[in-house]
């Protein structure tokens, strides 16, 4: 199947609509960002607003192209289990679920940011700020909307959200 045929089936099979409400009601349950990308990393339906440490995490952690509007999905995520992760040097992950139709990758479901079993403390942020010459109030604030999930709680998320996507 070529990419143009790829993209095609993508337009035909996703009802942006009902995505932006399932996911929507996801992210408003969770209090972490949803979103979805296509097979190529160009998001489709963005995240519902920017809660959740969502502008800090797309501005120095995905970094999406201003001009294509795309992910590079294979530079910044890994494969883990069922799923691929990202974690930026800031300590902040994010993850994707696979969407698949007859076995091939049209989109991810991307989850994220979150911080992984728990907050460290202040100064550890400070430093990390510090570090990787982020404005120190701007990273605070995203580590302060972000949700702190275990790794079972994280997975439990993803295998939901996989289980959707192969219903929907």
């Amino acid at each position: 199947m070529t990419d143009k045929s790829l993209q095609q089936l993508v337009t035909q099979i996703i009802d942006r609509d009902k995505w932006r409400d399932i996911l929507n009601r996801f992210v408003d349950v969770l209090k972490i960002n949803v979103f979805l990308v296509d097979f190529e990393g160009r998001v489709i339906i963005p995240p519902v607003n920017a809660r959740h440490g969502w502008i800090f995490f797309e501005k120095h952690c995905l970094k999406i192209d201003s001009v294509s509007g795309k992910i590079d999905i294979r530079l910044k995520f890994v494969p883990s289990e069922n799923y691929l992760e990202c974690q930026c040097p800031s300590g902040l992950q994010a993850a994707a679920v696979p969407v698949n139709v007859e076995a091939k990758t049209i989109g991810y479901l991307i989850v994220g940011p979150t911080i992984l079993d728990r907050k460290e403390e202040n100064a550890f942020y400070q430093q990390t700020a510090e570090k990787l010459k982020f404005d120190p109030k701007e990273f605070n604030d995203a580590v302060g909307e972000v949700r702190v999930v275990s790794r079972l709680t994280l997975k439990s998320i993803l295998d939901l959200l996989s289980e959707v996507a192969r219903d929907v």
